[in-house]
């Protein structure tokens, strides 16, 4: 009985340090405003991922997103974007948006954990990532602009 106790805590601590931490980046001093026209539709605390690193780590392992925060990924330059949800325990709104910071497609409460490519569907150059169903809660829809300092200048 000993050994079966001693050999589970092995294998407990083995695989407690195996655990990935997640990414935490710095919060931004500037809030992401996310605007219809002049009216303002919803604010967030954002993280920036700006490095391939940041961009692939992105949100993963991460369970304590609050609904007022969010991570904005930069990428160089329009193309069709791919994400995926390896990694991730939190069901997210994936929102995408083209070089002038548009809106051009908004992938709804995506799966956790889920392999399956998660596409922007149209050119784009930043990714906005925050709570699944906050999009639709607050009204953020495709054409309406996201704005930031770190968006629509050259990275």
């Amino acid at each position: 009985m000993k050994i079966f106790i001693g050999l589970f805590v092995f294998f407990f601590a083995v695989a407690c340090s195996n655990a990935q931490e997640p990414m935490r980046l710095d919060v931004d001093p500037q809030k992401l405003t996310i605007v219809e026209q002049t009216a303002t539709i919803a604010q967030f605390e954002i993280e920036i991922a700006r490095t391939d690193a940041e961009r692939s780590a992105g949100l993963m392992h991460r369970t304590d997103l609050s609904e007022d925060r969010g991570m904005l990924f930069i990428f160089d330059g329009e193309k069709q974007r791919f994400f995926w949800m390896q990694n991730t325990p939190t069901p997210l709104d994936i929102i995408y948006a083209d070089a002038r910071g548009t809106i051009v497609h908004i992938a709804r409460q995506t799966t956790p954990f889920s392999t399956d490519p998660i596409p922007s569907r149209k050119p784009a150059q930043y990714a906005f990532e925050i709570h699944a169903g906050l999009s639709k809660k607050l009204g953020i829809d495709i054409g309406q602009t996201l704005q930031h300092g770190a968006i629509g200048i050259a990275q």
